[in-house]
């Protein structure tokens, strides 16, 4: 059974207050890094993580703009994104849409499948503020690897 919106927290809410739900981590966004980060915390261990995601599933089964060559079909469909989302870069531009996946995957459903990495100089110096050189470029590294190294796609 699926749950959207208020009635999926109502129903969360519930099975929690029963003890018929417990988790030991709970992650709120089931996009790329949310469902790296479940699968990080799980592998090889007997942790359990609980995922909370507002869009869909859509697993195996694809729906027909996730199969189109056509990447606008995807990125137009109102089933997999939010609708009425707005941004600008400065305050000089006017607001104008801003594409954000709604489902398991996150902006990735929509994104053609298309990949880029973070720059070297924008790792270090996102690092800085919090003052944590692990965040930065280098040590960060062996971390990508596994998707550079892709056996399926690389």
């Amino acid at each position: 059974m699926s749950y959207r919106g208020r009635d999926a927290v109502l129903v969360m809410r519930r099975a929690i207050e029963a003890q018929e739900l417990s988790a030991d981590y709970v992650i709120c966004g089931g996009g790329s890094a949310g469902c790296v980060l479940a699968g990080r915390l799980t592998e090889g261990t007997q942790r359990s993580v609980l995922m909370i995601e507002e869009g869909d599933d859509f697993g195996t089964s694809p729906t027909a703009a996730m199969l189109s060559p056509n990447p606008a079909r995807v990125i137009y469909d109102p089933a997999l994104r939010y609708e009425g989302l707005q941004a600008r870069r400065t305050d000089a531009q006017e607001p104008s849409l801003f594409w954000r996946g709604r489902g398991v995957g996150g902006s990735s459903l929509i994104n053609g499948q298309a990949a880029v990495r973070a720059l070297p100089g924008d790792l270090d110096a996102g690092s800085r503020p919090v003052g944590d050189e692990a965040w930065s470029w280098r040590p960060m590294r062996p971390h990508r690897r596994p998707a550079d190294a892709d056996a399926d796609y690389g």
